[in-house]
């Protein structure tokens, strides 16, 4: 395992990947993960979480920007790309490590503040997708070590 200390979920484990608004504590299903919200979810559910034995995911957007975020002006216009589809939400250029990691590196920050145990990047992908870019695999790759390696 490259990540000593870390959480390594077993083969087959019970979960819930809860996105749209965070669960309520007095809801909690009887899995063993729950994959929620980084930036709605709060301390204290993720406190909750961990007093019933389950392992909190902070779901974060690695690829695309999100209007509604708290940290949206961050981003600067030149790594903004074409719309994945969703309502506010625009591909960035991941070729701009420089500009995107201080954000990320903040985020997962964000993430080991709350108490979560591990990051769920999400978006990693745009290499595969019309983004605005001409992103290469390796790219993306060398993009999604740095998160990794990040969130480690």
């Amino acid at each position: 395992m490259g990540c000593p200390g870390c959480w390594h979920p077993p083969l087959r484990v019970s979960w819930q990947w809860q996105l749209r608004e965070p669960p309520k504590i007095a809801a909690l299903l009887d899995v063993s993960m729950y994959d929620v919200d980084g930036f709605e979810s709060s301390a204290h559910l993720v406190h909750a979480m961990h007093q019933r034995k389950i392992t909190a995911v902070c779901y974060l957007s690695a690829g695309t920007w999100e209007r509604w975020r708290p940290d949206a002006a961050r981003f600067p216009a030149k790594v903004l790309g074409r719309s994945n589809g969703w309502p506010g939400e625009r591909w960035l250029d991941i070729r701009k490590l420089s500009v995107l990691a201080p954000i990320m590196r903040a985020r997962v920050r964000m993430c080991a503040r709350k108490g979560f145990d591990a990051v769920e990047w999400d978006n990693v992908d745009g290499y595969e997708n019309a983004t605005g870019f001409p992103l290469t695999g390796a790219e993306q790759l060398r993009y999604n070590v740095f998160l990794a390696n990040a969130a480690h």
